[in-house]
């Protein structure tokens, strides 16, 4: 046991941390009180100003130290860097939001969702697409279709894609690049390729 002279209570050993300068190799304060005591000094000592100096100072003098310290840790400790992460891009996704739609935005309320059109499409009409879909891949991996140059502007490649005109006929599909194939579905209509044609 040993007394604080602070609080003036008797104390568990393992209350008060290590110090190597001490006698008894323990700090003469308890934890409490050298945590107010150090909040205390920080809040009267170090002002912004100076913590800044004092940072810009120890980075000059310990180029990369933070940086090894932080990649330390979090081979450490991949649980706790992880989730550190992911609250981490889940703040700056509302930050974002909020930007961009208003600071009345409300992340993950149901208003929100109203035009998604992943929950709003009906259960058939996902079905026949996904379908659809995974009909043109097995198609595509056994050789019986075999991509096209880009309709539009004739690219050929990995940037191809397969555009349905009809869910109904999975293999009947016009191939057209990433771009044209997005700009097409942004605008409803069959315009681009009836211009091309």
């Amino acid at each position: 046991m040993k007394t604080c002279p602070r609080c003036s209570k008797e104390l568990e050993f393992f209350m008060f941390y290590k110090s190597a300068s001490s006698s008894d190799q323990l700090s003469v304060y308890c934890k409490p009180c050298s945590s107010e005591y150090a909040k205390q000094w920080r809040e009267k000592n170090l002002t912004p100003e100076r913590l800044d100096k004092y940072k810009k100072a120890f980075k000059s003098k310990h180029p990369g130290y933070a940086t090894q310290k932080k990649k330390e840790w979090a081979n450490a400790n991949p649980e706790k860097y992880a989730e550190q992460r992911r609250r981490k891009e889940k703040r700056a996704y509302e930050k974002n939001m909020k930007k961009k739609h208003g600071e009345n935005y409300v992340v993950g309320s149901p208003e929100n969702r109203t035009g998604n059109k992943k929950q709003t499409m009906p259960k058939e009409e996902y079905r026949k697409r996904y379908n659809a879909r995974r009909a043109t891949q097995k198609a595509i991996l056994s050789g019986k279709l075999v991509k096209q140059p880009c309709f539009v502007c004739g690219v050929s490649g990995d940037d191809v894609e397969a555009h349905h005109p009809s869910y109904a006929l999975p293999l009947a599909v016009t191939w057209l690049c990433t771009q044209h194939h997005r700009q097409l579905h942004k605008e409803h209509k069959h315009e681009l390729l009836s211009h091309t044609s």
